[in-house]
């Protein structure tokens, strides 16, 4: 679960220099945008949990793990629509 976070990390932080051209390219720029900014909110939400997520035997970590998980897939589908 850790890789996937780390990868996942990795992956959106390069929406935050993404411009995209052509004649839609401001309104897609700026849902990307958007898609990045949510991103940084789930990512603080995951940061600020009262627990060592190395712990495992903090059962807590597997619900919000699972939450952050399902907020990353609406923002994969809102990248992909």
């Amino acid at each position: 679960d850790i890789l996937d976070l780390t990868q996942t990390v990795v992956q959106f932080n390069k929406l935050e220099k993404v411009e995209i051209g052509g004649t839609k390219g401001k309104v897609l720029t700026n849902s990307v945008r958007q898609v990045y900014a949510d991103f940084l909110e789930a990512l603080a939400m995951f940061q600020g949990l009262a627990y060592d997520i190395l712990d495992v035997e903090i059962s807590a970590f597997d619900d919000d793990f699972y939450k952050f998980r399902c907020t990353i897939k609406e923002l994969e589908r809102r990248l992909g629509a």
